[in-house]
């Protein structure tokens, strides 16, 4: 059965032929590593047709060596430990997610880091322009003689559901990364591995936002149209289906300054957001009938295709996304305790009071939130995800005395 080869080069073999080979020859933080990641960011970030994409800049710029040094030193107690030592953990199997583009690389780019080789299966939705103009990115820099020790560290492929090829790359890996959401998840978890296979899942999550709108408008038009493309790049980067791009808005304020945020947003977003919009205006208007048929809506916001507001205190996890929103007024912090559970990943925020901040992280201890971040941050990736410093999950702590 034949698989397509997209990484360290293009084409079409038998999946069989893929083998990694016995040894280690590159360390935890390797020189080599470190200065091909670099190579690539700079290279993504000088090529125009790429790097007006906002996920594109932000990878970029996560693959600087300063970037990657903060790694290693946030890191360093793992270093320190007494008798042991940091070493590779082996072959990792990644199923990367189809809803984010650039995730591939930023788990490639840990495991890596951890000096481990690693098999990626992107899904064949993954057509887009950004994605292919990568794949050839990371091919001319990986030809580079200098970086030849990589081809047998990197290799990504393309393939469809194929149980027996899964099962291959499962029972080589000695991790595997599975981003691939629920179903995905409970497919990999049947499917053969090697008895002590670690494994870490990234489930279906969703993610809020909370806006104080009485501190939003103190700032001046240019302050408001800056926290809007921030709020923008959160939500419209990945049609809002990344896993911390916020599907619901808690707004603190009035009817008023709600209606007058709608106005903004909506008039960035008509301006920046290239979208099939025909398309998209179809799947929010069934998104909304089916919701009007599920629960009690409030109050809508909808003066055209690019930005749905929908006034609930409920809300459906399965959303069409693409600037559909359920929002809820607020006057106290508490008052989203109730809706915080395990499945709520990212809070990103907006004039909130330090004391607000450590009050809904002390009254959420054991029911959810794994990220509270600024307005601007939700997409920005960090090795620690989900709970898993990912990191230290990919390399060995080897005992020794």
């Amino acid at each position: 059965m034949n698989i397509q080869m997209l990484i360290p080069e293009f084409k079409t073999i038998p999946y069989e032929e893929i083998k990694f080979g016995n040894d280690f020859p590159i360390t935890v933080f390797d020189d080599i590593v470190i200065d091909f990641l670099a190579e690539l960011g700079r290279n993504i970030l000088k090529d125009r047709d790429i790097n007006r994409f906002p996920a594109a800049a932000a990878l970029a710029h996560w693959l600087r060596k300063v970037n990657i040094k903060q790694i290693k030193e946030e890191n360093e107690c793992i270093f320190n430990y007494k008798n042991i030592s940091i070493n590779p953990y082996g072959i990792v199997f990644h199923v990367c997610p189809s809803n984010v583009d650039t995730m591939f690389i930023y788990s490639l780019a840990i495991s890596l880091l951890a000096g481990n080789k690693n098999i990626l299966r992107v899904s064949k939705k993954m057509d887009s322009f950004l994605m292919n103009r990568l794949f050839s990115i990371f091919n001319e820099i990986i030809k580079l003689e200098k970086y030849s020790l990589l081809r047998n560290y990197i290799t990504v492929v393309q393939y469809g559901y194929e149980e027996e090829i899964n099962s291959y790359f499962s029972l080589q890996a000695d991790a595997r990364i599975i981003w691939g959401g629920d179903k995905t998840i409970n497919t990999l978890k049947n499917i053969p591995s090697k008895p002590r296979v670690r494994d870490f899942y990234f489930s279906d999550r969703v993610s809020f936002a909370i806006f104080n709108l009485n501190e939003f408008f103190k700032n001046d038009l240019s302050e408001r149209n800056a926290l809007i493309r921030k709020f923008y790049n959160d939500t419209y980067t990945f049609d809002q289906k990344g896993c911390s791009s916020p599907q619901r808005i808690f707004f603190f304020g009035e009817t008023n300054q709600i209606q007058q945020f709608y106005e903004e947003l909506s008039s960035y977003v008509s301006t920046n957001y290239e979208t099939d919009i025909t398309s998209i205006s179809s799947l929010k208007l069934n998104n909304q009938i089916q919701d009007s048929l599920n629960f009690q809506i409030d109050s809508v916001f909808n003066k055209n295709n690019y930005l749905t507001l929908i006034e609930s205190d409920h809300f459906n996890i399965e959303t069409c996304g693409a600037g559909y929103f359920y929002f809820k007024r607020i006057n106290r912090i508490d008052e989203i305790i109730e809706f915080i559970d395990k499945k709520v990943q990212t809070i990103t925020h907006y004039g909130l009071s330090h004391e607000q901040i450590k009050n809904l992280q002390q009254k959420t201890y054991g029911k959810g939130i794994d990220r509270i971040v600024e307005v601007g941050n939700a997409l920005d990736f960090n090795y620690i995800w989900d709970g898993y410093n990912l990191f230290s999950e990919l390399v060995q702590k080897q005992y020794i005395k």
